[in-house]
């Protein structure tokens, strides 16, 4: 990666669920929705952690869904 260069892209979100524990929320890069992710956010978590965790993540073309951790509190 060229240092400077910035990934962007926009995140579309398809669905939220909230359990004691943790928000999941499953989103995929807009416009390409063959590829998704399910990110596990603690309660405290904030939008630039989320948004930190994306910028990692590498997009595959399988059949089931990957959990990217968004800071776990146990």
């Amino acid at each position: 990666m060229v240092e400077g260069l910035v990934r962007q892209w926009v995140a579309r979100v398809h669905g939220v669920h909230l359990d004691e524990r943790a928000w999941w929320i499953q989103v995929s890069r807009e416009g390409d929705e063959s590829a998704s992710v399910v990110l596990r956010c603690s309660h405290r978590a904030t939008v630039e952690q989320a948004a930190a965790v994306l910028r990692l993540w590498q997009p595959t073309r399988t059949i089931s869904l990957r959990v990217l951790n968004v800071m776990l509190v146990a």
